[in-house]
């Protein structure tokens, strides 16, 4: 069986669940954007005022830091600069939370194991839970691109700027694919990433605050130096892509993260063997615990007696998925 085999139904069954949620970030960050640039278009009306304002930023060390440089004096580069210096975090900020909820949180929530019991590859999950965050990231930009040109800014620009912000959610999804294959809970998991996220933004800002070389090691500070409505620099996008082509791997259930992983599970529920994963030694993390499985069947005699274990078992076959393994019982009626 493929490791991606199931990934389309679990990405419907992610975006049935995320009805509500994907629609009111996606508003939220396209009233964001148009607010942004209604605003500054009616705030700097000459080009006299544009000039002067974006001086002002260039000699403000707090401005520079909090939302960093100017490369336009227009209405599109003071969004850009609004936008590609704080608004991303909304989009970075989405992104970690979706992946936490349909990775770890659904581990926690005992939908893992469900799902598990059907035909889903060892994949599918974060390849589900990254096509749900590309999908909402690609709302946000098409929406984006249709605010700012409907105000009358450039389709270029606009569609640089929207980029920017969408390939900087990817890579905060593909960061919280990662912490979720690490931390014990899925709020642990997005903890770290949200932290992550904040380093990323201290980076950006100290970066900008200087001579601009820190900000190469933010994620933030690639978005931003696509220079949107300043000369789009189009080649800069793959930055972001090539660092989610690197963490989606990473993050995939094995090798070290998932040990890591095992032994978290295992010593929450009390399993012997920590790295072994559940009372399969070679079963998946999250196997069902001895003693939590349904009472004996009634058709067992009172003096028969387990040959192998009280439970059923999940152990892993030969693609990685589980397979129900019925204990068998001795003097059992047949």
């Amino acid at each position: 069986m493929s490791a991606l085999a199931g990934t389309g139904r679990l990405l419907r069954l992610a975006l049935r669940r995320d009805r509500v949620q994907i629609p009111v970030w996606a508003l939220w960050v396209f009233f964001f954007v148009v607010a942004t640039a209604s605003s500054f278009d009616q705030l700097y009306q000459t080009a006299a005022e544009r000039a002067k304002f974006a001086s002002d930023i260039a000699t403000n060390g707090a401005f520079k830091a909090l939302y960093g440089p100017v490369y336009a004096a227009s209405t599109g580069g003071f969004t850009a600069w609004r936008c590609a210096g704080g608004g991303v975090l909304f989009t970075g900020l989405m992104s970690l939370l979706l992946v936490v909820r349909h990775t770890r949180g659904d581990e926690e929530a005992g939908r893992s194991e469900l799902l598990g019991a059907t035909v889903v590859g060892r994949y599918a999950s974060i390849a589900a839970a990254m096509l749900v965050v590309a999908i909402a990231n690609l709302a946000i930009a098409l929406l984006a691109v249709l605010g700012l040109v409907g105000i009358g800014l450039d389709a270029g620009g606009s569609t640089a700027l929207a980029l920017g912000m969408a390939a900087n959610g990817l890579v905060f999804g593909a960061i919280a694919a990662v912490t979720a294959q690490l931390a014990s809970t899925g709020r642990a998991a997005g903890g770290v990433a949200g932290a992550l996220l904040g380093v990323a933004f201290l980076l950006r800002a100290a970066g900008d605050a200087g001579s601009g070389t820190i900000s190469w090691l933010s994620p933030l500070g690639w978005s931003q130096a696509v220079r949107a409505f300043g000369g789009d620099r189009w080649w800069l996008l793959v930055l972001p892509l090539a660092a989610v082509a690197v963490l989606v791997p990473i993050a995939c259930p094995h090798g070290r993260a998932r040990r890591r992983r095992r032994r978290a599970w295992a010593a929450r529920w009390g399993w012997p063997g920590g790295s072994s994963g559940g009372p399969c030694s070679a079963g998946p993390a999250g196997s069902w615990p001895q003693g939590s499985s349904p009472a004996r069947s009634p058709r067992t005699s009172a003096t028969s007696s387990p040959t192998t274990s009280s439970s059923p078992t999940r152990c892993a076959g030969s693609a990685g998925q589980g397979a129900w393994s019925t204990p068998t019982w001795a003097g059992s009626s047949a």
